[in-house]
């Protein structure tokens, strides 16, 4: 922490634990040039509602939207019917991105490439295989949106597990 009193300075790397409490969200420091604030509730709510906002938007505009690609008669009404099926995934990965860049700027790089590596890789595999062999080709709609809310589930597993004791800085 740049020319700030009280972390331990050993080896030309600090320190700081910081604990639960205080008047910031639980386990999260308060803001700070150095270290941001955890992904407090609100800025969780206003993702959630702008994704939502923006899926609507999608749905709603549809062929506005397809249109603007040139899309042929044919093509239009395929993406018109499958669209709805596809975009709400957006929504929960709008969450899963904030978690990650939270982990990232909390230097919990570690959790952070965890969880993209398990939601841009394993999960996303399992899932588009798995769901489309057991409930066939149409369930492939939905997959985006089935994986990225298990990753979701592992994202704020990984964020109660890491900051159970606090928020260490290194």
């Amino acid at each position: 922490m740049r020319g700030t009193p009280g972390p331990e300075r050993a080896g030309g790397s600090s320190v700081a634990r910081v604990q639960a409490g205080g008047p910031s969200s639980p386990a999260c420091p308060p803001a700070s040039p150095d270290h941001p604030a955890c992904p407090h509730p609100v800025q969780l709510l206003q993702r959630l509602a702008g994704s939502t906002v923006i899926v609507a938007l999608t749905v709603l505009l549809d062929r506005g939207i397809c249109a603007l690609f040139g899309a042929d008669a044919e093509t239009l009404a395929f993406t018109v019917q499958s669209m709805p099926r596809y975009v709400w995934g957006f929504i929960v990965a709008g969450m899963n991105i904030l978690i990650s860049a939270y982990f990232y700027s909390t230097k919990r790089s570690n959790l952070a490439i965890i969880l993209n590596v398990m939601g841009s890789l394993v999960v996303n595999i399992v899932v588009i295989l798995g769901l489309s062999s057991l409930l066939g080709k149409e369930i492939v709609w939905y997959t985006f949106g089935i994986y990225e809310s298990i990753v979701l589930l592992l994202a704020v597993a990984l964020l109660k597990y890491s900051e159970r004791n606090g928020i260490e800085y290194k």
